[in-house]
């Protein structure tokens, strides 16, 4: 799914750029999070449980151009 909508005022105000968010579902986020880190990805939120969703975390996947 791919969505298109105009930025939150905090995204202009804040001067973030355009990104992607995309949502995968794992077994074991605390793991899974930790093998992320282990290979270069950066921990933007938690994990933290969300109470309906269960847990989540949010990272910055490293790119080639970081290498």
């Amino acid at each position: 799914m791919a969505v298109t909508f105009t930025p939150p005022p905090y995204q202009v105000v804040f001067l973030l750029p355009p990104h992607w968010l995309t949502y995968v579902s794992v077994a074991d986020v605390d793991t899974t999070l930790a093998r992320a880190v282990s290979l270069g990805a950066k921990t933007i939120v938690g994990p933290l449980s969300t109470g309906y969703a269960g847990r989540l975390a949010i990272i910055e996947a490293m790119t080639a151009s970081d290498e």
